[in-house]
């Protein structure tokens, strides 16, 4: 009787360690879960920036004040500063790289570089003057427009180059370097006449000649001649000027106040050398000499 309550006893645990190990296997079989990984955010990168100066001079190596310098591209593209009194001009902050600029003043041809910025390098210019024309007329003091006339420029990069007057009195030169520029009219039997202006392509420069006062005495044998005991001389007074009378001396104590053309007569007796000599007179008194050295024979 306790053999058989042995027995079930022992079926029992054999089925319950049947089931235990059934849930045993089940458990192994399923896939394991990974866990989430959160990414490494990527750092903004940050940016770096330089200053940058330099000088704007011209062609002889002198500063130039107010001209404009200008970023063309890159993240400041179209910032500017202008150059101060010495030339000198300041960017602060640019960021590095390579960038390009343009430069811009008055009177001057733009200019374009390029420089890597990185806070050691600098960026200079040198602009050339621009060219322009200029134009004007040349007139006497009494308003006649003057041909032929020559107009001379007197310094600058263009000193030595010439224009003449046309029929109308007119100059013109084609280029001239932009600036302050002096120049000089001359014509024959005037005073120069020297002017300067700021040659901007737009102003015109205009002269006005003084005649050079000139009186001359020509002289002709009109009767008798060399051997002759009688001997009637012209002479004649070539001027300029505007006279209201003549004081002559003929230079064998002979005078008279009359006109410009004179006839005197001299005698074989008085042969040699004379000196005719004439004072002119204008209407307010003032004068001008001429002298004529002749021989009698």
């Amino acid at each position: 009787m306790v053999l058989g309550i042995r027995l079930r006893v022992s079926v029992g645990v054999v089925v319950l360690a049947l089931a235990v190990a059934g849930c045993g296997s089940s458990s192994s079989s399923s896939t394991p879960t990974s866990p989430t990984v959160t990414p490494t955010p990527t750092p903004t990168p940050t940016t770096t920036t330089a200053s940058l100066t330099g000088t704007v001079s011209n062609s002889s190596g002198e500063g130039i004040s107010g001209a404009t310098v200008t970023v063309l591209d890159g993240p400041e593209a179209s910032a500017s500063v202008a150059t101060n009194s010495s030339g000198l001009y300041t960017f602060s902050s640019l960021t590095t790289g390579n960038v390009n600029f343009s430069v811009t003043a008055a009177f001057y041809q733009d200019s374009f570089g390029g420089v890597f910025i990185d806070g050691t390098n600098t960026l200079n210019f040198t602009l050339p003057r621009a060219l322009v024309p200029i134009g004007g007329s040349v007139e006497a003091s009494t308003g006649e427009r003057l041909v032929g006339a020559t107009v001379t420029v007197l310094d600058g990069v263009n000193a030595g180059e010439t224009a003449v007057t046309n029929a109308n009195g007119d100059y013109r030169f084609a280029e001239l370097a932009s600036g302050n520029v002096n120049f000089r009219a001359s014509a024959t039997g005037y005073d120069d006449d020297r002017r300067g202006i700021l040659v901007n392509g737009i102003d015109s420069l205009n002269f006005s000649l003084t005649l050079i006062p000139a009186l001359t005495i020509t002289s002709e044998i009109v009767s008798g001649g060399p051997g002759t005991a009688i001997q009637d001389w012209r002479f004649t007074v070539t001027t300029n000027q505007t006279f209201v009378s003549y004081n002559w001396d003929f230079g064998d104590g002979q005078t008279l106040t009359g006109g410009a053309v004179q006839q005197h007569t001299y005698f074989r007796s008085q042969s040699g050398a004379r000196t005719v000599s004439v004072t002119a007179v204008r209407a307010d008194e003032s004068t001008l000499d001429a002298t004529l050295d002749i021989t009698i024979e």
